[in-house]
């Protein structure tokens, strides 16, 4: 009798310890979720986001990914290759098991490594990226950036490789700037048979979304000529938040200056898009940082950060939540020019003689292209004053006068003939 008795007890407490370490009934989901915040941001970008998501999700956990987005040597795929180690040394729980949620530059970060590790190149493993399962994106600059030209006019318009005062590394803001040669080459790629397999592995075995993130606006601003600057609070222009794209071509090289036959190509389109009453940075009073997560999310039930809730709907149904009255108010769009040189211009080495500058990053180009060459004419292109103009161009183009002078100083040592210019176009207006 005692031993029937011990043995009801002992199988009692087994069953009852391996409930007790069993798998939890809620557990929807066992997966990672990365959290990649952007340039000048850190962990607390997201504040309760990565609680949130594992409240949400018992079963998964959240990581912070942080990088040196002070470094001033350092890019994005710097920060990829960084992200492809965290990755190796995450256990993998399924075959998929990869959730990255990325703001601002972060989804420059997540961009690169897919691409290099598509691409198998040094420092990338194919393996992770075959882990990744959902790629999503809130507000990050696709195509350029409103804030990276102001950025870097404000914190290294004096020619300084490294300033420990500004809270964005140089060559991330320079390559953040629209029409930078990460942008030109991410075009050409894309827009290249190269890119097929790429491209059909993003669409077929990768949920992408790009929440896309704006202020709605008073009326007296929505209908000004500056409301694409403040749909994305000055920061990002919303249409450059979507990596989908048209393109045009010429449909021959041949044409005149006042008749280009054009032929648009199939839209490239990756992933799905979703618009949310949200602003880039928590510091609008009538709108939620896209990706600052109160704490009242922590609770889902709760939760009322309208960006926060679409990232979740998407994870569980992969429907995509929209708010089309947000969607069709946006006025800006962004258009990107690329110009062929004509034939006999395609080797600068050989034929770049006259040429105008306003920087001494550009002096430095210069130079470095031209093999140093010793018959160069360089202009040194100064800024002009725009008070009057109705669109002010005088941050974009020339050198303010307080450098002039020390540039061309510099410049003169390198030119057979220097000269002083000025953009002609900003007066027109």
């Amino acid at each position: 009798m005692l031993k029937s008795i011990t043995l009801i007890i002992l199988s009692i407490f087994g069953f009852n310890i391996s409930a007790n370490s069993s798998t939890p009934k809620d557990c929807q989901l066992n997966e990672t979720f990365i959290l990649i915040h952007g340039i000048g941001g850190s962990q607390r970008s997201f504040w309760k986001m990565k609680e949130s998501i594992e409240a949400k999700y018992p079963c998964s956990k959240a990581i912070e990914f942080s990088y040196e987005t002070r470094n001033s040597k350092k890019t994005t795929l710097d920060f990829a290759k960084k992200l492809d180690k965290l990755i190796s040394n995450t256990k993998q729980t399924k075959p998929k098991d990869i959730n990255l949620v990325m703001h601002s530059q972060g989804g420059l970060v997540g961009l690169n490594w897919m691409l290099n590790s598509f691409k198998k190149q040094k420092g990338f493993h194919k393996s992770n990226l075959l882990r990744l399962n959902r790629y999503i994106s809130m507000s990050t600059p696709f195509w350029g950036s409103d804030y990276a030209l102001m950025g870097k006019t404000v914190f290294y318009s004096l020619g300084v490789e490294d300033n420990i005062v500004s809270p964005f590394g140089k060559k991330q803001l320079h390559y953040m700037k629209y029409g930078s040669s990460f942008y030109m080459n991410m075009i050409d790629y894309l827009t290249s048979e190269e890119s097929d397999d790429f491209k059909h592995f993003l669409k077929n075995d990768i949920q992408m979304l790009n929440i896309i993130g704006a202020v709605p606006l008073p009326k007296i601003l929505a209908d000004s000529k500056f409301a694409q600057f403040y749909e994305g609070d000055m920061v990002v222009n919303v249409p450059s938040m979507k990596i989908n794209f048209n393109y045009a071509q010429t449909q021959n090289k041949s044409y005149s200056p006042h008749n280009i036959e054009i032929a648009l190509a199939e839209p490239i389109n990756f992933a799905s898009e979703s618009y949310a009453h949200g602003a880039h940075l928590k510091m609008l009073p009538n709108a939620p940082g896209i990706v600052f997560v109160p704490s009242s999310c922590i609770k889902f039930e709760e939760c009322e950060h309208r960006p926060f809730l679409n990232l979740i709907n998407y994870v569980e149904t992969q429907n995509v939540d929209s708010n089309e009255e947000i969607h069709e108010s946006i006025r800006g769009f962004d258009l990107h020019v690329i110009v062929d040189l004509p034939k006999g211009l395609e080797d600068l080495e050989d034929d770049l003689e006259i040429v105008a500058l306003d920087s001494k990053d550009e002096l430095i180009k210069i130079i470095e292209t031209t093999n140093y060459a010793k018959d160069l004419e360089l202009f040194v292109r100064v800024s002009v004053s725009n008070e009057h103009a109705e669109i002010d161009l005088s941050k974009k183009f020339g050198v303010v006068s307080s450098e002039a002078a020390g540039l061309f100083r510099l410049t003169k040592q390198y030119s057979k003939k220097i000269g002083i210019g000025f953009h002609v176009g900003s007066q027109c207006m």
